[in-house]
């Protein structure tokens, strides 16, 4: 477990140098498509991965997000509108079998579908429209690891897509893209505070980080200019007004 723990640097840089591109397709793909919903799908760890996509995906995007409950599909069979909708099935084996179902009820339901996993040759890998592969490796630990925060980088890849795909909605003047701005903005700066106020509670610092020092030492820096850069920009086109 320790070796995989260490192995996640290489693993996410793997994962981030074989997915950039296509997440940069995707965003193409996804303003053409103009989703209106997107629902996440997922079982036990990935689960966790699924909670923490659905705070990223609406604050980066606008778009409605919601965590899907398999039973509607697998006990009660029931049939959704999920027209204009994105479902994402999050699975590291990509064989939990309740979650493949769900994304099978999904196509046949007009959604158009996303695997997440960390198997190129797997059940969901082969039903899903779209495959977002996570290169960690195999993942020998019970408590996953490297395939956990691959999971993380693959929501953060596509939620820069589907976020880049709302910025032309912005410049095509969407009614509400200015105060949605607004909103995500002051909530990921918000965020972005409480967190800082968590690790000097824990005394972060103090601990062996490893080559986790980056995101202290210029991923959150580089992450608050951009915040108070969008604000700057805000307050100078005087965008309430507008």
């Amino acid at each position: 477990m320790i070796k995989e723990i260490l192995d996640q640097p290489r693993a996410l840089t793997r994962s981030y140098e074989a997915e950039r591109a296509h997440a940069l397709e995707f965003k193409t793909f996804a303003r053409r498509r103009n989703f209106r919903l997107i629902l996440l799908v997922a079982r036990g760890t990935s689960d966790n991965a699924a909670l923490f996509g659905r705070y990223l995906l609406e604050l980066t995007t606008g778009i409605p997000v919601s965590l899907c409950a398999p039973s509607i599909h697998t006990l009660y069979h029931a049939k959704l509108d999920l027209r204009d909708a994105l479902v994402v099935g999050i699975s590291q084996s990509g064989e939990a079998t309740d979650v493949n179902v769900v994304l099978k009820a999904a196509r046949r339901q007009r959604a158009f579908t996303v695997g997440i996993t960390n198997e190129a040759k797997s059940s969901m890998a082969g039903l899903a429209d779209e495959v977002f592969l996570v290169r960690a490796g195999t993942q020998r630990s019970v408590a996953a690891t490297k395939t956990y925060t691959g999971q993380l980088l693959m929501l953060y890849l596509l939620a820069a897509a589907l976020a880049l795909a709302s910025i032309f909605a912005l410049r095509r003047n969407w009614r509400g893209a200015v105060a949605l701005v607004w909103v995500a903005n002051t909530w990921g700066f918000l965020d972005l505070l409480n967190g800082v106020r968590g690790v000097l509670q824990l005394n972060v610092p103090g601990f062996n980080l490893a080559t986790l020092w980056y995101i202290y030492t210029f991923y959150a820096p580089l992450v608050l200019l951009s915040h108070l850069m969008i604000f700057a920009v805000l307050i100078k086109s005087r965008s309430w007004k507008k």
